[in-house]
């Protein structure tokens, strides 16, 4: 190929004809490195962006002020790719607001890990308010926020460079990154070394600089480099095939010439390893050493983390609490918090488990020391009464309950691992003090008794509408005996009835309204593309996506139900209809699946097809890691 392109070469000069090349990456040979013009084409700058954003909303109205956060949501894409979701944002809400741009942050994140180059993270609320101790980082980063803002440039003040911070794991380096980019109003984007390496020759590189012209193009960001040593420890050495070397030396060099208000955070746990040059001032500012928090600071760090659990820290003990985790690191108090308010909340006979260092099982022993029984507290969560409650008095008589109200009916409603009861028609005294609904588990046997609770009778009798929510079911079949005392017969009444918790349940759904309509019930294909199915798993939540879907104009909903047999996932997919319409919508339709164990599933997807009226089904492997 070489040699011809050298005889269309002469060609083409007497001619004075030139041949363009066009593609994503291109390596001109040595022999036509003097006749070859390489012109890079960057990523879209906040200009081009608007002028995309301009062209897709085009007929539609919109404010100016709208389109700073868009274009700042846009950032490090390409043309196509903003142009897509803009007009994604723009068909599910209608308007460029606040939650288009967050749909097009959650799709540019996306974008970015099918890349596989870089993540994109979007940091915590609470900036470095959720970071205890280290106020000489937390100084330094909100020193560098006034010299992170386009004022600051304009006055002359280059961008800050960034910090290094090493210590010991779990003093919060990670946790640092995370609450500066929040601090500094920026998303965070993380860059992985060894995603970088390839087997090939030069690819390495390649990635690398890639990685850096996004990072670029998403500028102003938090650029997080974490455990830098485990990357760039042994650059050079005996096992170095030199892929490491050009990419450290790619790296070093694009450190030192940046000019893009890109805020580099690196965190090593042993910082001697890394080579020198990595370190010096110009690459970075400043290195921090975060190390074992001392008693102020571990005060602070239970106070952050029981606030984020929604407990108020005025009813510990801080003080002892702090005293007795000396050489804990964060991540260790993090730890702590989490395991000692848990039996609190699933375990009734410890209710007093939320006071830390509590003898909750009266051994004369503090349960966060005394680790046998500490770990029987930590049991599988039991089911309990979480609350109940009734909507007060109906209708009130002097005489026999029928007058005036209608026979008792007892209904379940099972959402997950919750049970919703409602007791219709409960007849009961005017003037009690409450009507308490209790709970006792006997194997698959929910015994649930209704009582009133009264000081001194009355001469009238009320009808109430009695409601409670039992949570924390495990997957199974239950039989649910309810009980209670009836002002009819002046005997204790029984239901009995069989609920089923499922082991996966649909925890919501719901559709995108008519995207595209068809008058007179039209053919499909004048309506919608072809339906696709699409699944997306993150841990135990699997969401469904059925787009194109084709149903009437009017239906009153689109419901998606499941059902779990083994491994295999049936997922039905109806339209509920009060009148029939004469016209077609396309919908996109969706769903979230909750409880999901680890796994290999078969997902059989099946709704009613308006073309060929028939059933059609959609079957798909997924895994659960």
């Amino acid at each position: 190929v070489v040699a011809w392109l050298l005889e269309v070469r002469d060609v083409l000069a007497a001619t004075g004809r030139t041949v363009i090349f066009l593609g994503p990456d291109f390596d001109v040979p040595p022999a036509l490195a003097n006749d070859v013009t390489t012109v890079e084409f960057p990523l879209p700058n906040d200009d081009a962006i608007e002028q995309c954003v301009r062209f897709v909303m085009d007929g539609h109205e919109f404010d100016d002020t709208s389109l700073a956060p868009i274009v700042s949501a846009c950032r490090g894409m390409t043309q196509q790719q903003v142009e897509d979701r803009v007009a994604l944002a723009l068909r599910k809400y209608k308007a460029l607001n606040g939650d288009a741009a967050r749909l097009i942050l959650r799709e540019k994140a996306e974008v970015i890990r099918r890349s596989g180059l870089l993540k994109y993270v979007e940091p915590p609320a609470g900036g470095l308010g959720l970071i205890g101790g280290n106020d000489a980082v937390k100084a330094h980063i909100v020193r560098d926020k006034a010299c992170f803002t386009e004022e600051a440039r304009v006055f002359g003040i280059d961008p800050p460079r960034g910090i290094m911070l090493t210590g010991i794991s779990g003093c919060g380096k990670t946790a640092i990154s995370l609450a500066a980019a929040a601090e500094l109003g920026v998303p965070l984007i993380q860059f992985d070394v060894g995603a970088m390496m390839s087997k090939w020759v030069g690819e390495s590189e390649s990635n690398t600089r890639i990685a850096l012209a996004q990072v670029e193009a998403m500028a102003p960001c938090v650029l997080q480099l974490d455990e830098v040593e485990k990357g760039f420890g042994s650059v050079g050495g005996d096992g170095d095939s030199g892929a490491s070397l050009r990419t450290f030396g790619t790296l070093l060099k694009w450190m030192s010439e940046r000019s893009c208000p890109v805020y580099v955070i690196m965190t090593a746990n042993d910082v001697s390893k890394l080579p020198p040059e990595f370190t010096r001032k110009g690459r970075i500012d400043e290195i921090f050493g975060v190390y074992l928090p001392m008693p102020e600071e571990r005060r602070e760090i239970f106070q952050i983390h029981l606030r984020l659990r929604k407990r108020d820290p005025a009813t510990f003990d801080i003080d002892a609490l702090a005293t007795a985790t000396d050489s804990y690191t964060g991540a260790d108090i993090e730890q702590v918090v989490l395991a000692i308010i848990a039996p609190s909340q699933y375990v009734e006979q410890y209710p007093f488990c939320d006071y830390m260092l509590a003898d909750c099982n009266g051994d004369g022993v503090a349960d966060f020391f005394d680790i046998d029984a500490f770990m029987e507290l930590l049991v599988t969560p039991t089911p309990h009464v979480a609350e109940y409650w009734d909507d007060g008095c109906l209708g009130e008589s002097g005489g026999g309950r029928d007058y005036w109200c209608d026979p008792d009916e007892i209904e379940y409603t099972v959402e997950g691992t919750t049970l919703h009861l409602l007791h219709s028609n409960a007849a009961y005294n005017c003037c009690r003090d409450d009507i308490v609904i209790s709970l006792t588990v006997e194997g698959d046997v929910l015994h649930v008794t209704e009582t009133e609770l009264l000081t001194s009778p009355c001469d009238c009798v009320c009808c109430y509408d009695v409601e409670a929510t039992i949570v924390d079911l495990a997957p199974g079949v239950y039989t649910v005996e309810f009980c209670w005392f009836d002002y009819d017969t002046w005997q204790e009444m029984c239901d009995v009835q069989e609920i089923v918790v499922p082991t996966a349940y649909v925890a919501d759904y719901g559709n995108s309204g008519c995207l595209r309509g068809s008058a007179g019930g039209g053919a499909r294909d004048d309506v919608c593309d072809p339906d696709v199915i699409e699944y997306t798993v993150e841990g135990g939540t699997l969401d469904v996506l059925h787009h194109t879907a084709t149903y009437n104009c009017c239906p009153a909903d689109i419901v998606i139900s499941l059902t779990v047999e083994g491994d295999v996932l049936h997922f039905a997919e109806e339209e509920t209809l009060t009148d029939p319409c004469f016209c077609l919508c396309c919908y996109d339709v969706q769903a979230t699946i909750e409880g999901l164990a680890p796994g290999t599933y078969t997902a059989e997807f099946c709704w009613f097809d308006y073309d060929t009226w028939q059933e059609l089904c959609d079957v798909q492997e997924i895994l659960v890691p």
